[in-house]
Parts: structure tokens; C-alpha cells; sequence
């Protein structure tokens, strides 16, 4: 699987703020062009081909939520909390009438 920005479009997450699982180190090099994380799977491909990875795991019963929030731990403690998206709104638009003229 390549990546695509369109997914962390459709999460309505940042790219940054996301994490690819991948198998392949050309998935792990996409990932990391989006600026995602990338968690890679050792098994189709050895664990040496996927030094790139941010992460590398031969099972996914070895990951937990701390591993994963340790990817961005140099970004602050707070930057992978949920946070409330102001949507900004225009004004309401005027309607010109004849009172509004004269």
C-alpha cells in the first residue's frame, strides 16, 4: 500500500499527526515523504530494509498505545490530544432592498 495525503484528509487528521502500518520499505519512504510515521511489519521484507521505519515490530501484539505515542514524543505531550477544530464561519451576507439603498 503507498500512501496518499488523501487519507489523512479523509480523518480530518494532519499528516503529521498520523501513522502508517507497512510491510514494504518503498510504503515506509511514502510515509515518510507525507511526514507520517511509519510503523514498519518485519516479515515480507527483513528488519534491515526497513531501518527507515520509525518503528519496526514482528507482530502487532508487540505494539501499545505507549510505543506509539513515544513516535511523536518529541513533539510536545500535548500535540497527539484531541482537539476541538474552529471552523470559521463568514458573516451572514446583506440583502439589498429598496430601504437599505435610500
Amino acid at each position: 500500500m503507498f500512501v496518499k495525503p488523501v487519507f489523512s484528509h479523509q480523518l480530518d487528521r494532519k499528516p503529521s499527526k498520523c501513522v502508517v502500518f507497512e510491510d514494504d520499505p518503498r510504503g515506509v519512504t511514502a510515509a515518510h515523504n507525507c511526514t507520517m510515521m511509519a510503523v514498519a511489519l518485519i516479515g515480507a521484507h527483513p528488519a534491515y530494509e526497513l531501518v527507515q521505519a520509525d518503528l519496526a515490530i514482528a507482530k502487532y501484539s508487540e505494539l501499545s498505545v505507549i510505543n506509539l505515542r513515544r513516535l511523536f514524543a518529541h513533539k510536545g505531550i500535548s500535540f497527539m490530544d484531541l482537539q476541538k477544530q474552529i471552523i470559521e464561519r463568514s458573516p451572514p451576507k446583506r440583502k439589498l432592498t429598496v430601504d437599505t439603498i435610500f
